[in-house]
Order: C-alpha cells, then structure tokens, then sequence
C-alpha cells in the first residue's frame, strides 16, 4: 500500500506492506489498521473509510468500483490519500 500525505508520516513509511485475511478493499484497511492503529484511526470512522479520505486499487477510486467491497488480489496497486487542499 502506498501512502501521501498526513497517512506517510504517521506510518513513518512510504510504501507498507499489508497481509490480509480476505479479498477485499476493506479488508486490506481492516489489517491496516490492526497492524498501524494510529493510521487505521486516521482513515477510517466507525469501520468505514472516512468521507474525505481516498482509497485507489489499480488506479480506480473504491468510491466507483463497489467501495470497500471492491476485490484486492495479491500484488495489487493500492493506494491511501489524505484530504488534499491548496491551489
């Protein structure tokens, strides 16, 4: 999972490594935050991803490909953006 952002520095990493015990989005969030409690706070309310936050798998947003039922298999590009403002 690649990380920007406010969710790089909490995890003190650009790039973690997630094993899941299922196939999918939220799955893999779930063992996110299992295994970086303070990340998985920072990205997710109530078991869900929060509103702001964006999550891609091969580029897609899980907002337009069945949200965090969307499908992960094994090498997938998964990727975990913070708010993002400024011009």
């Amino acid at each position: 999972m690649k990380l920007f952002g406010q969710f790089r520095y909490i995890a003190g990493e650009k790039v973690l490594e997630i094993e899941a015990k299922g196939d999918t989005a939220g799955d893999v969030l779930a063992a996110l935050a299992q295994a970086h409690p303070e990340l998985g706070r920072a990205a997710m309310s109530e078991g869900d991803l929060r509103p702001y936050v964006s999550m891609m798998v091969n580029g897609k947003s899980v907002k337009e490909t069945g949200g965090l039922a969307t499908r992960v298999k094994e090498g997938d590009d998964i990727i975990l953006f913070p708010p993002m403002a400024g011009g």
